[in-house]
């Protein structure tokens, strides 16, 4: 018997829990590939948007300014700025260049 998936609740489902497309389908055990698939083919039929936050009415896409203190640390810090993207893209920036 083949299983019937409702990608339409899957994927707002997916849009609730604020993960990225990789780790949601992972915790709930869903085909990424799949999911992505399905996504791509709803998208180019214009029945989703390709934005993930549709609801919050986005006019235009600007950057949000990011003002950062240095500190001084007691010891040299070699850590990371850590920025999730959707589609599951992580930017990892070394906080020893954040002047």
């Amino acid at each position: 018997m083949e299983k019937v998936v409702n990608w339409e609740e899957i994927n707002k489902s997916w849009q609730e829990s604020g993960l990225p497309q990789q780790a949601y389908c992972e915790k709930n055990k869903i085909d990424y590939a799949c999911f992505c698939i399905w996504r791509s083919r709803q998208i180019q039929q214009g029945n989703l948007s390709s934005m993930r936050y549709k609801k919050a009415k986005i006019k235009s896409l600007d950057f949000i300014p990011l003002n950062l203190k240095k500190t001084q640390p007691k010891e040299k810090s070699h850590g990371f700025i850590e920025i999730c993207l959707p589609h599951g893209i992580m930017m990892r920036i070394p906080t020893n260049d954040v002047t």
